[in-house]
């Protein structure tokens, strides 16, 4: 089947084989360059506002990752044991370290 259907579309006529001309490239590289120019202001906010954008996505990925790592740190058994520790050392009620009356 996909033989006799590449063998057909080889038959047909081939209007879009044509030979490459210099001023094709030429043209398109002079089309770009006016596309460029008229709308350099619609490209640069379009531009401005994806960066700003990722910019936004990474910073807010890193505040999500840092309250996360935070939290799961407390909740682990290394983290109640420094908390315990600092709690030791350092009396909130301004009494100094525990064990010093």
């Amino acid at each position: 089947m996909l033989s006799a259907t590449l063998t057909f579309l080889n038959r047909l006529p081939k209007p879009y084989r044509r030979i490459p001309q210099p001023w094709h490239f030429i043209a398109k590289v002079a089309t770009v360059a006016a596309f460029s120019y008229a709308f350099w202001g619609t490209i640069t906010q379009i531009v401005s506002a994806i960066l700003s954008a990722l910019l936004l996505l990474v910073v807010g990925a890193f505040g999500l990752a840092m309250i996360i790592g935070m939290f799961r740190y407390s909740v682990s058994e290394e983290g109640r044991r420094e908390e315990e520790r600092w709690y030791e050392e350092n009396d909130p009620r301004g009494n100094g370290p525990r064990g010093a009356l």
